[in-house]
């Protein structure tokens, strides 16, 4: 029986807390080997409930007790962890978004190849059930052509933190990082490579709370994803093609609906493999989990390797680029701040 794969988990947040952790712990072919944490009475007391032996202080220690690593620190870091890692020999998976620069980025897609080791990131939504057969359905062509799509994202902030990452723009905070990277994921993923962005924020020198995105691809399909920390959104997508219409919820346990054009008729489900759908987010990382074993004990591509995170950075690196003002009805006049990038350049308004 092949020895199972040693993890160490670095950082040790709310997301590592409240998924990876009890994930991880359950699944047949992983030992958790290790936590990363500088806050120690926090990692200590994690470490304990999931029965982990080590507790380090900084992610250099890692390669003498893992094979692998699961990267969940402040996005900002993701890419320096990655790359010592992957460079002394330590398979990684990478939380979202890979890196915050499409540079960032480069230079860890350069490192597994360099290294030998895998790197998958931590795209969850590609697992999800319901999202993998729209994947099919669109792929297959039984749609006909695409036409457009939409999806809403979001509610009031209730992300129980424990450190003020989420809210300074420097280490990558905000709705399109926190909510609207796995949808700009799953959009590239679904309808390939895009032609044009535009992109529209209420950042105003901070980090955004509501944006909005809108992409142009080359066979003419037009999306519009809004994302939303503050208010309640519709949390749903809906696809627009020639013979029909899908709409689906931004959960992995909503159901996936199908109007057929032509008549009034409609279909709706969940979708599962096998016997039952799954009922807990556990379900989806433990597939996400076997992805990383199977790349690193096998060799296989992982379904979101390097050059796939990599192009969802360029997206969303090209919205900071391409920013504009989100109109907000309470702010007008001289209230209005331009935070376009001429008038952040110093450039006429």
């Amino acid at each position: 029986m092949q020895e199972k794969l040693r993890l160490a988990v670095v950082g040790a947040g709310t997301v590592a807390e409240l998924y990876h952790l009890p994930a991880a712990a359950r699944h047949p072919h992983i030992e958790i080997t290790a936590l990363v944490e500088r806050e120690r009475a926090r990692a200590q007391r994690l470490a304990a409930r999931y029965q982990v032996p080590a507790v380090l202080d900084d992610w250099a220690d890692v390669p003498k007790v893992a094979d692998a690593a699961l990267i969940a620190l402040p996005h900002f870091l993701h890419a320096p962890a990655a790359v010592d890692l992957m460079t002394q020999g330590v398979h990684v998976l990478v939380e979202k978004p890979m890196a915050l620069t499409s540079a960032d980025a480069q230079r860890m897609v350069d490192t597994t190849h360099e290294s030998g080791c895998a790197l998958a990131v931590g795209f969850q939504c590609r697992f999800y059930r319901n999202a993998q057969l729209v994947k099919h359905l669109l792929a297959s062509g039984q749609l006909g052509r695409i036409e457009s799509f939409e999806v809403e994202q979001g509610g009031p902030f209730s992300w129980p933190v424990i450190d003020g990452t989420a809210f300074r723009p420097e280490t990558g905070g905000g709705s399109l990082t926190g909510i609207g990277i796995h949808a700009l994921d799953l959009a590239l993923w679904w309808f390939g490579d895009y032609s044009a962005v535009t992109y529209f924020d209420d950042a105003m020198g901070g980090v955004e709370a509501d944006c909005e995105v809108r992409l142009s691809f080359p066979d003419g399909v037009q999306g519009t994803l809004a994302f939303s920390h503050r208010r309640a959104l519709r949390n749903r997508w809906r696809i627009v093609a020639e013979r029909g219409t899908l709409e689906m919820g931004t959960s992995f346990d909503q159901p996936l609906r199908l109007s057929c054009a032509g008549t009034p008729l409609q279909w709706e489900g969940l979708v599962h493999e096998g016997e039952a759908p799954d009922t807990h987010i556990r379900d989806v990382l433990m597939r996400q989990f076997d992805d990383l074993v199977r790349a690193a004990r096998g060799g296989a591509k992982p379904l979101v390797n390097g050059e796939e995170g990599l192009r969802t950075v360029r997206l969303y690196e090209a919205c900071q680029r391409v920013r504009q003002p989100l109109q907000l009805p309470w702010v007008t006049g001289a209230c209005a701040l331009d935070t376009s990038p001429a008038r952040a350049a110093g450039g006429a308004a």
